[in-house]
């Protein structure tokens, strides 16, 4: 997630390091989106201790540059608006949610290997004693088709 039009031209993970960047990262200790995917690509790239600084918290400042939030989806917009961060790793529904809501903010498409996508996987199932378990199951079996028979828009990461 990025400002409205992204000033800072951030094109990738790389990016998080720069001296003039200021990133709103999701904490390591209770965030998923950090815990099994932002850490292993931060790892990969050799950011990690540099955008950590050996700290691992929630909410909290681990260097000049760098907050670990507490709830992300809800802080990264808010300091990205009022220009306390300028980017931050959300799940791209999240930014999506957050333009619906008014924000002013983008998305940087990541490539595969550092959105993870061909990583991610989620289980689902509907509840046996729903009261909706016939609208639920019908949700599972659309879930289960292939995704260009959906004939729903694609979502970038």
């Amino acid at each position: 997630m990025v400002a409205q039009g992204n000033p800072k031209r951030i094109t990738g993970i790389k990016d998080l390091v720069r001296p003039d960047v200021r990133t709103s990262l999701p904490n390591p200790l209770s965030e998923g989106i950090m815990r099994f995917y932002g850490r292993k690509v931060l790892k990969r790239h050799g950011l990690w201790d540099q955008i950590a600084a050996g700290k691992e918290c929630a909410s909290c400042q681990t260097t000049p540059n760098n907050w670990f939030t507490s709830v992300h989806h809800r802080e990264t917009p808010e300091r990205i608006q009022d220009g306390r961060s300028d980017t931050g790793i959300v799940w791209v529904t999240e930014t999506m949610e957050a333009k619906r809501d008014g924000a002013r903010v983008d998305s940087v498409r990541l490539p595969p290997e550092d959105s993870l996508v061909n990583e991610v996987s989620y289980a689902i199932g509907s509840l046996s004693n729903s009261r909706k378990k016939a609208m639920a199951d019908r949700y599972v079996r659309f879930l289960a088709t292939p995704r260009q028979s959906r004939h729903i828009p694609s979502m970038v990461s």
